[in-house]
């Protein structure tokens, strides 16, 4: 072996020079040095001191002026799917079901605020970034696309009710052969409580209204009723002071939520079903064997808003857009809980808020901007002295 690399060494040498000599083997291929000159580098940083500190200070300026109102209301009557107050009763067949819980949370509003005004619902220690929860749903089912019952597999365990048979009509059938939609994880765990804001007219009114008052007193006003909107069309049902149309990205509405199914045996919606079947949750649009819970209807809204998926574990979505001003006064959240997060741990906020050219308010960014401007203004003064130091010498 030592014969062989003092061999190998030997043929090397016997190469030509030339083969060594060009500039790829050298190292001296043709290339170009960035000079840059202290003018320029001391110019780039006033250019950039100029602009950023300006933006900064508008930005913070612009996010002071940004009203924000949160409250939390989940841990008040720690409402479940066993512990509820009998808020609302569903119809199952010859019989109903009660579920759900009032909950109130007054606040006062020390300043008038003026349209569009925006109500908000925040999650905390929700966690959507779930790998196989975000991905569990089916993107051809909701843009109306064709798909068997095998292109649903990541809607498990979500994606038809499990053992058992259904009749509809004068044909039977298995019910895991009949596909919710839409299905999966991320529809079956949507956010489903309604929030409304209403006007008290004095101290006196607010003191009668406790915590799960299921009857408001009179001289309590609506402004904006959460639920009165059609789930199919998004439009209010009865007169109101909010809007749900356009809470949903412009994309989500026009391409990805097209598909508005029926149900029927080849599909479980929230629709419910008109015919004549022996599955009452099939008829009234339910989850099998989960009287109350509604499937989602795709071109729902609240429902492409809960579908974009939050990457962290404490976000907030919006809800309504208020489209009248509200003077200062008091005034009271009235929630009807049907999203349990007590069992999980979570928490649930009401957010009212007002937004600004910059979004909603953000001090960070104008910190981060004012930040980095005074950085560049800094070292640009600093270059400028040690190039005036370096000249003189």
């Amino acid at each position: 072996q030592f014969l062989y690399f003092i061999g190998m060494s030997a043929e090397a040498d016997a190469r030509p020079e030339k083969e060594f000599g060009n500039a790829f083997f050298q190292a001296q291929m043709k290339h170009t040095y960035a000079q840059v000159s202290p003018q320029a580098v001391i110019l780039c940083l006033f250019v950039i001191a100029v602009v950023f500190i300006p933006v900064g200070a508008a930005t913070i300026i612009a996010t002071d002026a940004v009203f924000e109102w949160s409250d939390r209301y989940d841990h008040l009557n720690r409402c479940t799917h066993s512990n509820h107050g009998s808020a609302e009763t569903h119809p199952l067949g010859n019989s109903t079901v009660a579920s759900g819980c009032f909950t109130n949370v007054g606040f006062r509003l020390d300043q008038t605020l003026v349209p569009p005004i925006y109500i908000y619902y925040r999650m905390k220690g929700f966690n959507q970034n779930y790998r196989l929860y975000a991905k569990s749903f089916n993107e051809a089912q909701l843009s109306d696309r064709d798909y068997g019952l095998s292109d649903l597999d990541d809607c498990d365990p979500k994606k038809t009710p499990t053992d058992g048979t259904i009749t509809i009509g004068t044909e039977t059938k298995a019910l895991n052969t009949i596909p919710y939609a839409p299905c999966g994880q991320v529809p079956w765990s949507m956010f489903n409580d309604t929030i409304s804001l209403f006007r008290v007219p004095d101290e006196a009114t607010a003191a009668a209204i406790s915590q799960d008052t299921p009857v408001l007193p009179s001289g309590v006003t609506p402004i904006c009723v959460g639920d009165a909107f059609s789930r199919s069309t998004n439009k209010p049902t009865v007169a109101t002071g909010c809007v749900k149309e356009g809470i949903a990205f412009s994309q989500d509405v026009e391409s990805r939520f097209k598909a508005n199914p029926s149900s029927s045996a080849s599909a479980w919606t929230g629709n419910g079903y008109t015919g004549v079947t022996d599955n009452a949750f099939f008829n009234e649009g339910y989850y099998n064997n989960e009287a109350g819970h509604r499937i989602p209807l795709i071109p729902d809204e609240d429902f492409m808003v809960w579908s974009r998926i939050a990457p962290l574990a404490d976000f907030r979505k919006p809800y309504r857009k208020i489209t009248v001003g509200l003077q200062r006064g008091l005034y009271l959240w009235r929630i009807l809980e049907r999203f349990d997060t007590t069992s999980l741990g979570a928490e649930k906020y009401a957010v009212l808020a007002t937004t600004a050219w910059i979004g909603t308010k953000n001090p960070t960014l104008g910190a981060l901007y004012l930040t980095m401007g005074s950085i560049s203004l800094v070292l640009a003064f600093g270059f400028v002295g040690m190039y005036i130091a370096r000249s003189k010498e």
